[in-house]
């Protein structure tokens, strides 16, 4: 059959070919156009490449807490930089952080075609870092006898209490590691009562929600921390028993651990825990706080405690002197407090009045909360700085509070005890 020669270039023979090719399958055929149009297809864009992060450090990497650590990056293809803990956006090619505990930041480079990220960790060690260290004494002699005028002291295990008080320094170490947001209100409801109130333990607290930083002021990071509630003093409990991670207030930093808090604001929900098995630091039972303020199995009396936690049956004296002639505390005594202005002593201030074990200040300085439920509250121990009398009787073995949880007071602070395995860490 021979060809109709007019149909050889014609738009009719074209359309024809561009169909027969389509059916067979032949992509680009018709050129992306119709029959009878230009011919040449509209060309897509070519697809947006992610960023690149070549490099993401930290240096030093290791700092001493209060140190700064310079965080740097080589970021390529990137319309926006951003760094979490509460940083935000970035620009440039670093940038320099001073954080108070072990934290990992992550690097954040984004464009239209998405997002990478890189991490980078700063160690922090020394104290107001992830590694607070809390010295402890071994309290030994497992199975002694209560003390025969009130019926306590008696602990049938091993266990270690606190050398010293906890310090602000180490409570501001606590909170910048988990409260950028603070739920449970670790930092006193009356954030005057924490910064400007003039026997408060003077933390400030810096950024907003979700950001928020803390630092303490100058002279104040060796003093006991004070303004605390029971839960306050619990939620420290459980981030020491968790090893002081750095996150939110939840199950692996605040809420579980030693005691399961899970949330508890109350007073009647406080007065509801108890202590867990396989828990670690802990508040003192008032037991375990007792022995170890006053048990001395060597002394030769009949009744092995002495009166004062100063291993002293004679009423002692709050003055301040160098050397520390011994059986001294922080106390109000004859119109007189140890010190003025500060009122709290630097922990250990007192250096020969150390108790039976070891442990210094169970008498005067801060009121120290114990897991011993006394009346409606839980009972405090060991009384202030702005207590006490001519006779001794609100700072010796026979003065105990009893504190509703949830209150927190100017004259209130934490010494923590061990009671894992073997009684010591």
């Amino acid at each position: 059959m021979q060809r109709d020669p007019g149909l050889q270039d014609s738009p009719i023979r074209r359309m024809r070919v561009c169909a027969a090719l389509l059916f067979l399958g032949v992509a680009g055929a018709c050129g992306g156009g119709g029959g009878g149009g230009s011919g040449g297809g509209v060309t897509p864009p070519p697809a947006v490449v992610p960023p690149s992060i070549t490099a993401f450090s930290a240096g030093p990497s290791t700092i001493t807490a209060g140190q700064s650590s310079t965080l740097s990056w080589t970021v390529s293809g990137a319309t926006s930089l951003s760094l979490d803990n509460g940083i935000g956006t970035v620009t440039g090619s670093s940038r320099s952080v001073t954080p108070s505990s072990t934290t990992t930041y992550v690097l954040t480079a984004t464009n239209g075609g998405g997002s990478v990220t890189a991490s980078a960790t700063v160690t922090v060690t020394g104290a107001g870092g992830s590694s607070v260290v809390i010295p402890l004494v071994v309290v030994d002699s497992p199975g002694n006898a209560a003390d025969a005028r009130n019926s306590l002291g008696a602990v049938s295990y091993r266990y270690s209490i606190a050398k010293f008080e906890i310090t602000t320094g180490q409570y501001v170490a606590f909170l910048n590691a988990v409260a950028r947001t603070d739920p449970y209100g670790l930092y006193a409801s009356n954030v005057t009562d924490m910064s400007t109130w003039p026997t408060g333990p003077r933390i400030t607290r810096s950024g907003n929600d979700g950001s928020y930083t803390y630092s303490v002021a100058a002279d104040y990071a060796d003093r006991p921390i004070n303004f605390i509630s029971w839960g306050d003093a619990a939620r420290f409990c459980n981030w020491l028993h968790n090893g002081q991670p750095t996150g939110p207030q939840g199950p692996t930093t605040t809420e579980r651990g030693s005691y399961a808090l899970d949330g508890a604001t109350s007073d009647a929900q406080y007065i509801a825990v108890t202590r867990r098995p396989g828990a670690t630091y802990v508040l003192p039972t008032e037991n375990e706080w007792y022995k170890a303020a006053y048990f001395e199995p060597g002394i030769t009396a009949a009744n092995k405690y002495w009166d004062f936690a100063t291993r002293s049956n004679a009423t002692p004296s709050n003055l301040i002197a160098s050397p520390d002639p011994g059986n001294n505390a922080n106390f109000f005594q004859n119109d007189r407090y140890s010190l003025s202005g500060f009122l709290r002593t630097v922990v250990g201030e007192f250096e020969n009045s150390e108790g039976p074990w070891g442990s210094f200040d169970q008498m005067g300085n801060v009121g120290e909360w114990t897991e011993t439920i006394r009346s409606a509250g839980f009972a405090v121990r060991g009384e202030s700085y702005s207590t006490g009398d001519s006779g001794g009787a609100t700072i010796g073995y026979r003065f105990v509070r009893s504190v509703m949880p949830t209150e927190e007071e100017t004259k209130n602070g934490l010494r923590v005890a061990f009671v894992g395995p073997g009684g010591s860490p």
